[in-house]
């Protein structure tokens, strides 16, 4: 029933009995109690609490809402800025040509941009600043803003040093390079690299995605600086190198990969004078002009002599480099020159056919004459390691070195009168240096430790020996077979617990050289003491510091094993040596870092490892590679199942 004077919501108000009274219409009395003046204040106060509770709640709510818009704005502005970073880390080799490095300009300026808007609006809301003072809430904004800031930042310095790269450009031939433009590009990477390592910052306190953003971010960071730091020790050692400090002059040894040592056979040798950031190459010749009555006065350390004393590495030019321990040949290389001619060289630089074949592919077509055709990227292999041979199948060689010398010298004056982007040129050596096909050789020790930590002196020790592998093929027989051979390397590994690896490694040689074929210079078989295309050589295999086989010597800081080995044409061969190496797993890895040897058919490997007794190893079991360059490979490692 409804009384003839009720407050509002009077039905609900004394409990459920009551309101099923109203609800069914039955008559009921109420008792009337008179509230006292202090009652009244405390419900009015209470209700008015009330109030003010949902009006501060609404608020809040939208403050988040207008937070939440505002985040998502400026996280959209973030992920524009990422994604135009990517593109540039995606097609790093646009970064090699001129446009290339305008588009990624660009693209790092817009990224600047995105990620300067990203932090305006955060500084700007109203909403976002209030949530700056709420635990947890507060660090994840404060961590979007600091990202913000450090992604602008980081993009600004990229704009800056791809500038300075495109003024070496501007100033530079291949062989003629502006020394203060390559001074203000090192001072701007030392100055990026001092810049950015600054932008590492902690994600303690950060959660789910903004710790995620913060640590991707502080790795790629982490990566960029440590090869600004790796690209200044370069550009500082290429500024002595090209005469900054005052003049210097070099041995080129070129090398023939038809007749492999470790390298290819030094069989030619020239001069490159630097002076002033100009490289001038004098016209190499032929090694027979400088033929040696004696040993060079460079002692042989005990292990080389004990493998390759018997070809006299200090005497004759072809063996300098049967080991491979390039800083010690480098040194030899200097004395047999000084030795020969009197003159001294501040270093050597070593090249083979293959890295020809790479710098034509920058310079383009060059003639040389006595070579019938214009030598390009694409037949600079043949011309040199097959139709040479072909053209002259015997007697005196010297025109025929005297040919490959004068395409070295063809390339060499080519890339100083034309232009030649100074960054595809250095990319392109360093993809040489990586592939062992380019090495550096320094008298000064300090600038040769620079070399070696880079990898460009052709150690091949100079990281991790006690988990490194090498294996060179090299000639033994009066022929010229090695353009025909390839090599593939099946690897076995057992680990035990203590980290201990028990090694079996298998080398397969194949003979491409047809069969059937008349005795000739380059196929062989004039001495009677091989058939035409057979080829007699000898495998080495260097294997890790401290590692134990049978008939092993201490060698090019490794431990090499020597065999010969004798494959005809057309025909197969294997050889396998096993050996034992104490921790080859080391903590909670295991690691292999294979070395290539410098050959015009990479080698392969494949390596499949294995566990043994209560030790495992994560998979894939099997991992392998073409060796183009020096490859690391690694496993998951516990010494408990």
């Amino acid at each position: 029933m409804k009384h003839a004077s009720h407050r509002r919501l009077h039905a609900y108000r004394h409990g459920f009995a009551h309101w099923r009274q109203h609800r069914r219409h039955e008559p009921h009395t109420h008792r009337r109690v008179r509230s006292n003046k202090h009652e009244k204040a405390q419900r009015r106060a209470f209700f008015v609490g009330i109030a003010m509770l949902a009006t501060g709640l609404f608020v809040i709510v939208g403050f988040g809402i207008a937070a939440a818009i505002n985040l998502n704005h400026a996280r959209a502005q973030l992920t524009k800025a990422r994604n135009e970073l990517t593109l540039i880390d995606k097609h790093r080799s646009s970064l090699l040509t001129t446009s290339g490095r305008s588009t990624a300009q660009t693209q790092l300026i817009d990224a600047r941009q995105s990620a300067l808007h990203a932090s305006s609006i955060l500084n700007d809301s109203n909403s976002i600043k209030l949530l700056r003072h709420l635990p947890v809430i507060g660090a994840q904004v404060s961590g979007v803003e600091s990202l913000a800031s450090d992604v602008a930042t980081a993009a600004d310095q990229g704009v800056s040093l791809l500038g300075k790269v495109s003024e070496v450009d501007r100033s530079s031939t291949g062989t003629s390079v502006s020394l203060p433009a390559l001074g203000a590009l090192l001072s701007s990477v030392n100055s990026a690299s001092h810049s950015l390592i600054l932008l590492e910052r902690p994600s303690s306190g950060l959660i789910g995605p903004v710790a995620s953003a913060r640590q991707t971010f502080d790795a790629r960071l982490a990566s960029i600086v440590n090869q600004l730091d790796h690209g200044g020790q370069i550009l500082s050692y290429v500024t002595t190198f090209l005469g900054a400090d005052g003049p210097r002059t070099y041995l080129l040894a070129t090398e023939n990969n038809a007749e492999m040592r470790d390298q290819g056979a030094v069989l030619s040798v020239g001069q490159i004078h630097a002076a002033d950031g100009h490289l001038h190459l004098d016209s190499p010749s032929s090694v027979e002009a400088y033929p040696l009555s004696s040993p060079v006065p460079i002692p042989i350390p005990a292990g080389t002599q004990a493998v390759f004393g018997l070809d006299q590495p200090t005497k004759l030019w072809q063996d300098a480099n049967d080991t491979a321990n390039f800083p010690w040949t480098g040194s030899v290389l200097a004395a047999m020159y000084l030795q020969a001619t009197g003159t001294t060289d501040d270093g050597v630089v070593a090249i083979d056919v293959p890295a020809l074949a790479q710098l034509l592919s920058l310079t383009g077509p060059v003639d040389v004459p006595g070579i019938s055709q214009p030598v390009t990227s694409d037949n600079v292999v043949n011309i040199l390691l097959f139709s040479l041979y072909q053209q002259y199948p015997g007697g005196s060689q010297v025109i025929r070195h005297d040919l490959s010398s004068s395409v070295a010298s063809a390339i060499f004056d080519k890339l100083a009168h034309e232009h030649v982007d100074p960054a595809a040129l250095a990319h392109t050596l360093a993809n040489l240096v990586a592939g062992r096909h380019l090495l550096v050789y320094d008298a000064q020790s300090n600038l040769e430790s620079t070399l070696n930590a880079y990898g460009a002196s052709g150690a091949i020790d100079n990281n991790q020996p006690g988990h490194t592998f090498h294996f060179a093929l090299e000639a033994a027989s009066a022929n010229k077979l090695s353009y025909y051979l390839s090599t593939s390397i099946h690897q076995k590994i057992k680990v035990a617990s203590s980290g201990t690896a028990f090694v079996q490694t298998t080398v397969t040689i194949t003979n491409h050289a047809p069969a059937g074929q008349a005795p000739s210079y380059q196929l062989g078989g004039q001495d009677g003491k091989s058939l035409p295309g057979e080829f007699l050589g000898a495998a080495y295999l260097w294997e890790p510091r401290g590692s134990t086989q049978v008939g092993g010597t201490p060698e090019s800081g490794l431990v090499v094993t020597g065999g010969s080995i004798d494959v005809r044409a057309g025909a197969t061969q294997s050889l396998t040596f096993t050996s034992v190496v104490p921790d080859l797993a080391r903590g909670r890895t295991l690691s292999v870092r294979w070395v290539p040897q410098p050959t015009i058919r990479p080698q392969s490997v494949i390596i499949d490892a294995t566990s043994v007794g209560t030790a495992s190893l994560g998979e894939p079991a099997r991992q392998g590679s073409i060796l183009g360059k020096n490859e690391s490979f690694s496993w998951e490692f516990s010494p408990h199942q």
